[in-house]
């Protein structure tokens, strides 16, 4: 557990220290907000960029609580939310690094700029899922992560059972009508 930890505590920070490094070269204004066809509609201060590092940093710590509550509730849980946030730690660091390299071309045109922010956050997002969704089968029954509700928590056969539906859907030798009879 000890490495997920330190990887959850470097996306969480590393933000901070490369905006900070970042702001001695950022230009005094940046294009600090676009419309829907990307341009740039308000320009704003070069301080403004320590928004992102705040927003990672409060997320992160929001997501030591969840894994401290979840491991306090039941065992071997806080290893799922510490990845959960690595994954989003992650994204909120491209994000962060994607809207420095805007501020120092000063971008006025998002469509100019070779990547664009939609593929970038949906295609981490992507991969987050398919991690996510490996990680859902091992879960043993829980009050943080999986489908919790109040019939699925009574014992661990309908968790099971509601897992398994979540994971891989209707049993295909089921007709519809019939689903519900089999939970």
């Amino acid at each position: 557990m000890k490495i997920p930890k330190i990887l959850f505590y470097f996306f969480m920070f590393l933000p901070l220290p490369v905006t900070l490094a970042a702001l001695v070269f950022l230009p005094e204004q940046i294009p600090t907000h676009f419309d829907m066809d990307n341009q740039v509609t308000r320009w704003g201060s070069k301080y403004e960029t320590l928004i992102f590092p705040a927003v990672t940093i409060i997320f992160g710590l929001i997501m030591l609580g969840i894994s401290k509550f979840s491991d306090n509730r039941e065992s071997n849980q806080e290893k799922v939310c510490i990845i959960t946030g690595i994954f989003f730690l992650f994204i909120f660091n491209a994000v962060t690094g994607y809207f420095l390299y805007i501020d120092f071309i000063k971008a006025e045109d998002l469509s100019a700029v070779f990547i664009d922010i939609y593929q970038l956050v949906f295609g981490l997002f992507g991969i987050f899922m398919i991690v996510i969704g490996s990680l859902m089968p091992k879960l043993g029954m829980n009050s943080v992560i999986g489908l919790r509700t109040q019939w699925s928590m009574k014992n661990e056969t309908t968790w099971e059972k509601s897992r398994r539906f979540g994971v891989f859907g209707r049993p295909a030798d089921f007709p519809s009508y019939q689903y519900f009879l089999y939970i």
